[in-house]
């Protein structure tokens, strides 16, 4: 079977490159030869690519107010795109976003692309392991936000501390210190303040950020697999 696919995939390109081919017959061929194509390659690569390739087409104006449900979508069904694709179009959408404020549209598809990234391609955390204990967090307490921590028993290959919230509420970065944390879906914003993250991740956390320099460093940091982000006081 593979084998005849692949040969009607060589006479498609042939027949697409032949010398005097009609223009009608031409498009049959490469329809042909994508169909084939497509049959023969893994689902995954192939929406990788597409992702990526829609992505950065929206990056640049006027596509920016499609950007953003895209992205949604994409998030929402699980497709990945290279992490290199995501940089490249952070780095674009950053340099039209300006210094003014956080609500002008580049600087809104800006945090939605970091929140894609931490939906669509979560980083390699294992999920609480059985047997894990729930204590009361070290994290600081923001009004009625309360968070308990997972520690992982010895030998299981997990951060050190896997925290949630008790209940649904904001957490600000701005004056946290945390060193090998898991934070799962918890929404957290950052103003731009004194921040030290070492090998922290954000499952599914929703991510606000406001637009200055630290905060645009920030979510530049944000594509790695690990964050590592430090920003001095003011």
């Amino acid at each position: 079977m593979l084998a005849a696919l692949l040969l009607g995939l060589l006479a498609g390109l042939a027949a697409a490159f032949s010398t005097k081919p009609r223009p009608a017959g031409r498009a049959r061929n490469w329809i042909l030869a994508a169909a084939v194509l497509a049959a023969l390659c893994p689902t995954a690569p192939l929406e990788r690519v597409l992702a990526a390739r829609q992505i950065a087409r929206l990056s640049t104006a006027p596509n920016l107010v499609r950007l953003i449900p895209y992205l949604d979508t994409a998030a929402s069904n699980a497709v990945p795109a290279p992490r290199s694709s995501l940089a490249s179009a952070l780095s674009t959408l950053i340099a039209q976003s300006g210094d003014a404020n956080a609500d002008n549209l580049p600087w809104r598809a800006a945090t939605a692309l970091v929140n894609y990234r931490w939906e669509a391609m979560p980083a390699p955390v294992p999920p609480p392991p059985p047997g894990a204990l729930w204590r009361p967090s070290g994290l600081p307490r923001w009004g009625t936000l309360e968070f308990d921590v997972l520690i992982p028993p010895a030998g299981t290959n997990s951060p050190t501390v896997f925290a949630h919230a008790r209940r649904p509420g904001l957490l600000p970065l701005d004056g946290l210190e945390l060193r090998d944390t898991a934070l799962d879906r918890i929404p957290v914003f950052y103003a731009g303040g004194p921040l030290s993250l070492d090998r922290v991740t954000f499952n599914h956390c929703r991510i606000r950020i406001q637009n200055n320099p630290a905060g645009r460093a920030f979510a530049t940091a944000l594509l790695a697999p690990e964050v590592n982000f430090h920003s001095p006081a003011k």
